[in-house]
């Protein structure tokens, strides 16, 4: 069956990079708690009497917090909506909500196979992997944050019908 799907792959935001994603929770919990409590209950009474100077730390702090929010959900909806689909004989990477891409490859026209991996990445095991053909200059299909990419270099390998080192 030529369109049914071996496996999906999705980039992962916590495994991809830990310490973005901590510190933007961070700061939604702080900005958050800000905002509900009040500004002048968290820094104390000298910014009762400047009420100017506890309004904008106010603001400041809802602005903060809708920066924060935005970049986070902006970030989920990336690796959300991004996944490489492996078929018997395609692989696929797919993008988008509202306007779709998407770039295919046949397992025969894949030339090179290429993961990228930083320390933190290696220690949380995700990475990047590249696939180019021997037809385009540049890799045709890079997908990063995808969680094990050597693994799936290697589900590609066999599939393809390569020896696997």
């Amino acid at each position: 069956m030529p369109g049914k799907v071996l496996f999906k792959v999705r980039p992962k935001m916590f495994r991809a990079h830990p310490f973005l994603f901590l510190l933007l929770v961070v700061t939604v919990l702080l900005f958050g708690i800000e905002v509900a409590v009040g500004v002048e209950n968290v820094v104390g009474r000298s910014l009762r009497q400047g009420t100017s100077r506890g309004q904008l730390v106010s603001q400041a702090g809802k602005i903060g917090l809708g920066v924060a929010l935005f970049i986070l959900f902006a970030w989920w909806v990336k690796n959300h909506f991004t996944r490489l689909i492996v078929t018997p004989t395609h692989v696929r990477k797919k993008t988008g909500i509202v306007s779709n891409q998407s770039s295919q490859l046949r397992h025969g026209d894949i030339k090179n196979m290429q993961v990228d991996q930083g320390p933190v990445q290696y220690v949380f095991g995700t990475g990047t992997l590249q696939l180019s053909s021997a037809g385009q200059a540049a890799e045709e299909i890079i997908i990063t944050d995808i969680p094990n990419p050597e693994q799936v270099r290697k589900d590609l390998s066999k599939q393809r019908g390569e020896v696997v080192a």
